[in-house]
C-alpha cells in the first residue's frame, strides 16, 4: 500500500508573510494608539492647567507683576492647548491609517486562509475517494478470488 499523501499548501510561505504583516500591523496601529492616547493627556492637562489659572484669585492686594506672568502663562497654555488639538487630530489620522491598514492585512491573510480550506478540503475528498478506490478494489478482488477458488473446488 503506497504511502498516504501530505497535504502541502503551495502558498504557505506567503500565508506566513501576509500573517506577519497584519501582526506588524497591529503593533503599529497600537504604537499610534498609544501616542494618541498620550496626547489626549498632555491636552486634558493643559486644558487642566488653564482652567486652573482662570480660576485663580490674585486676592485682596493685586500685584501688576504677577497678573502680567499669569496673563502671559495663560497666553502660553492656550496656544500649547491649540497645538496639541492640531497634533492629536494627526495622531487621530494616523489611527484611521493604521486601522485601515490593518483591515487590509487581514483581509489578504483572509484571502489565502479561505484558498487553503478549500484546497484542503479539495485534498480530503481527493483521499476518501481513493481510498474508496482502493477498498473497492480489494473488495472486488477478494470477491473474484473467492469465485475462482469455488469454481476451482467443483
Amino acid at each position: 500500500m503506497p504511502p498516504v499523501p501530505k497535504f502541502v499548501f503551495r502558498l504557505d510561505p506567503v500565508l506566513g508573510v501576509r500573517t506577519r504583516k497584519e501582526e506588524s500591523a497591529r503593533q503599529e496601529l497600537a504604537s499610534a494608539d498609544a501616542r494618541k492616547r498620550a496626547c489626549e493627556d498632555r491636552l486634558a492637562e493643559t486644558r487642566r492647567l488653564l482652567a486652573e489659572t482662570l480660576e485663580q484669585n490674585p486676592g485682596s492686594s493685586f500685584d501688576l507683576k504677577t497678573g502680567l506672568y499669569l496673563d502671559c502663562y495663560r497666553e502660553y497654555l492656550g496656544r500649547r492647548g491649540t497645538e496639541e488639538v492640531r497634533v492629536l487630530a494627526r495622531r487621530e489620522k494616523e489611527v484611521e491609517e493604521r486601522r485601515a491598514r490593518v483591515v487590509e492585512a487581514r483581509r489578504a491573510r483572509a484571502v489565502l486562509e479561505r484558498l487553503k480550506e478549500k484546497q484542503y478540503s479539495h485534498f480530503c475528498a481527493q483521499e476518501t475517494a481513493r481510498e474508496t478506490r482502493e477498498l473497492d478494489d480489494a473488495g472486488t478482488r477478494s470477491f473474484q478470488f473467492q469465485q475462482a477458488k469455488k469454481k476451482g473446488g467443483e
